[in-house]
């Protein structure tokens, strides 16, 4: 979690995926807190629809989140991004070794 606080705070872009759209929602939200007393001023959609998911590709920061059945769709699209995986009991920020090796 201090991985996503530290690239929050640092303007990189992040993407949530999982199988629930109440977790996206949740995940999205619950990082935007962890910020305060900062506000969060850029991209912010937590349930990104399948037919924009070539926003992915835009050069800004954001927050998205996006149903794990659009996983293909996504993995041509997103270069550089914290891709964290929400189901049931699991969390997993796979983009760990990414941040620092671009930081």
């Amino acid at each position: 979690m201090l991985v996503l606080f530290c690239a929050v705070m640092t303007e990189h872009k992040i993407l949530f995926h999982s199988a629930s759209y109440s977790r996206l929602t949740e995940g999205c939200r619950a990082l935007t807190a962890l910020m305060y007393p900062f506000r969060y001023s850029h991209v912010y959609i937590p349930l990104l629809p399948a037919a924009l998911v070539e926003i992915l590709s835009t050069p800004t920061p954001f927050i998205m989140g996006v149903h794990s059945s659009l996983k293909h769709e996504v993995a041509e699209l997103v270069r550089l991004i914290f891709i964290c995986i929400i189901s049931k009991n699991y969390f997993n920020s796979n983009a760990y070794y990414d941040f620092y090796r671009w930081m």
